[in-house]
């Protein structure tokens, strides 16, 4: 009987704390509305402290790699003056459209570095290279007095 007793108070009492937590916040934020009418009224000229915040572009992206990209290149946790490797230039043969006469022959290349696809044909360059010959599914380049060989192969961009 006892028990049963203080169980009863401690339910009354946890039951008047919430009560009464309830009307403190509630008299809280009635007293932070209250419109004080000489704090409203001001003149046209005088700028208010407050500073007008921008919604940023990232944050409407539905690409968040773009939101963290800048993170991403200036990470905190590499040693000062640390920059990217630079990768070498690499080509890859998409295709080509190749015709009896070699100088309407046309190659389809993407450079890795730039990330562009280009539409090249004999004697064009691409960077310091210089296409040299088209032929089906295969282009000569001369870099650098090297000659590199592209092969067509696979179509890699159907991946």
């Amino acid at each position: 009987m006892h028990i049963k007793s203080i169980l009863i108070a401690s339910f009354l009492l946890l039951l008047i704390f919430t009560f009464g937590a309830f009307l403190y916040q509630k008299n809280n934020t009635e007293s932070n509305t209250t419109i004080n009418p000489s704090s409203q009224i001001r003149p046209s000229n005088q700028r208010t402290n407050k500073p007008i915040l921008k919604k940023s572009k990232h944050t409407d992206s539905k690409d968040s790699d773009d939101f963290y990209q800048p993170i991403i290149d200036n990470n905190i946790f590499r040693r000062l003056g640390w920059k990217p490797p630079k990768k070498p230039v690499e080509f890859v043969l998409y295709g080509t459209a190749s015709t009896e006469d070699e100088n309407n022959s046309k190659a389809y290349i993407y450079e890795t570095q730039s990330k562009r696809l280009h539409t090249v044909k004999v004697g064009d360059t691409i960077g310091k290279a210089k296409i040299t010959e088209i032929r089906e599914k295969q282009v000569k380049m001369d870099k650098d007095g090297k000659e590199i060989k592209l092969q067509g192969g696979k179509m890699r961009f159907l991946r």
